[in-house]
């Protein structure tokens, strides 16, 4: 599973950190997390690009929940500058 995530407030945006929260606690599924493989990545306008979000939704999915997430992440800064080509 890919979880995709801006950042805010150098932070996990509410509704993400919310919606993991409830889904923890399904009763009829109770390793909802703890039997899946997460990947993580993110984008946003600012230089770190989600880093920080990152690091706090990795924190709460292996730390918190017992979720697997891999170690290799993707986080774009300055996603809402246009790209400029390269050589040529």
């Amino acid at each position: 599973m890919m979880i995709v995530t801006p950042e805010y407030n150098a932070a996990v945006p509410p509704l993400l950190k919310n919606t993991i929260d409830w889904l923890s606690r399904v009763k009829d599924e109770p390793d909802v997390f703890r039997t899946r493989v997460f990947a993580i990545s993110g984008a946003s306008p600012g230089y770190y690009g989600t880093m920080r979000a990152l690091l706090m939704l990795r924190q709460i999915l292996a730390v918190g929940l017992g979720a697997t997430v891999i170690p290799q992440q993707m986080a774009l800064p300055r996603a809402s500058q246009p790209s400029r080509p390269t050589g040529a």
